[in-house]
């Protein structure tokens, strides 16, 4: 009978068929200590992780390293001129470089209108809120950005691996079919159909900690649940994977944290 507890705070008990109920309360009484401090170090750890405010200084993470976040905000007039002048205008977008993860954004526009006094003294009123209302869609414009990047370096990622690991796995025919999916519990699933479901999260931990997900998906494909086989194959594929499970356990609320 195996005890987990998940990084989101989740006791998930793993019983043969023929547990009965009693046999499993005794178990997680046995380990009751264990739990409790388990579920201990996740609040600790929840507690030192503050919601992201996507400003430059922050720190981002991409396999496991560590980047600081620097957002540049180009001025549309700027680059219409530079593009008049037939110079090459700096680009939207994410671009990884050294130690930096630098997002290059356009200015948000705030629209004014003054077609009366009534509306005048409205978008007067409105301009005290006006530095709060360029700094939320500025930050929203980084997410965004960041978002998709992490999605595309993932998929690009996760392909490169799966094909990879599937050269050393004699049993696997074939490299398996997967697809993003964002959650928040989960680093990843396999769907009944054989089709591997991936955090994109994911791409943000140690690369050991991406190929432990993906054994641990493959494995799902020979054997559904979570039994003795299952855990069998994985160790022969992976055999330190509990450590390798482990250290992405202690990461799960930086790396999960929007």
């Amino acid at each position: 009978m195996r005890i987990h507890v998940h990084p989101d705070g989740l006791v998930e008990v793993e019983a043969p068929e023929e547990a009965n109920s009693h046999a499993v309360r005794e178990a997680v009484r046995a380990r009751a200590q264990w739990i409790v401090g388990h579920l201990r170090e996740i609040e600790t750890r929840r507690q030192h992780v503050l919601p992201r405010d996507y400003v430059s200084g922050e720190s981002h993470f991409y396999l496991g390293r560590r980047y600081m976040l620097k957002v540049v905000v180009l001025d549309a007039a700027a680059l219409l001129y530079k593009s008049a002048q037939g110079k090459q205008p700096a680009k939207i977008g994410v671009k990884l470089s050294g130690a930096y993860l630098t997002v290059s954004i356009r200015k948000p526009q705030l629209l004014r209108i003054h077609e009366n006094d009534s509306v005048h003294r409205m978008s007067a009123l409105l301009t005290s809120g006006e530095g709060k209302a360029m700094q939320a869609a500025r930050r929203q414009r980084v997410k965004i950005l960041l978002r998709d990047w992490y999605r595309e370096h993932a998929a690009a990622y996760f392909q490169k691996r799966l094909a990879a690991l599937q050269q050393n796995i004699a049993w696997l025919d074939s490299i398996p079919a997967f697809r993003l999916q964002a959650m928040q519990k989960q680093w990843g699933s396999c769907s009944p159909a054989g089709v591997l479901l991936l955090n994109p999260h994911l791409i943000k931990a140690p690369a050991r900690c991406v190929d432990y997900v993906l054994l641990h998906e493959i494995c799902h494909l020979r054997e559904h649940n979570h039994g003795k086989a299952f855990y069998a194959l994985l160790e022969s594929l992976l055999p330190d994977w509990q450590c390798v499970k482990d250290k992405l356990d202690n990461m799960a609320e930086i790396l999960l944290n929007e």
